[in-house]
């Protein structure tokens, strides 16, 4: 479906900058977030803070599913413009990592 015709349908698009997962032995959870930098704490100070844009509930076999066909869609993305390196992935070894 594309972002047209989810706004035609009413489909909420959601864009999310984090997430968190949780899993039991049925089902996972991703929980959709967005930092919003330069928000005051309590005390005065700047901090960044997390809105909670939606969740994802999703039976393992289908969190499975989802994982390889994000897994593939990221391999084409990789082929056609170059490895994608993210503060999270650094210092993990993945499949894909050579040496």
């Amino acid at each position: 479906m594309s972002e047209q015709e989810a706004k035609e349908a009413s489909v909420p698009t959601i864009y999310a900058s984090g997430f968190s997962v949780l899993a039991t032995g049925t089902d996972m959870k991703i929980i959709l977030t967005d930092n919003v930098p330069g928000e005051l704490d309590d005390k005065g100070k700047v901090s960044n803070a997390q809105i909670m844009n939606g969740i994802l509930t999703l039976s393992i076999h289908s969190a499975k599913d989802l994982a390889a066909l994000v897994n593939d869609a990221i391999a084409h993305y990789e082929k056609e413009f170059g490895t994608v390196n993210t503060p999270f992935l650094k210092g993990m070894t993945t499949p894909n990592d050579k040496g």
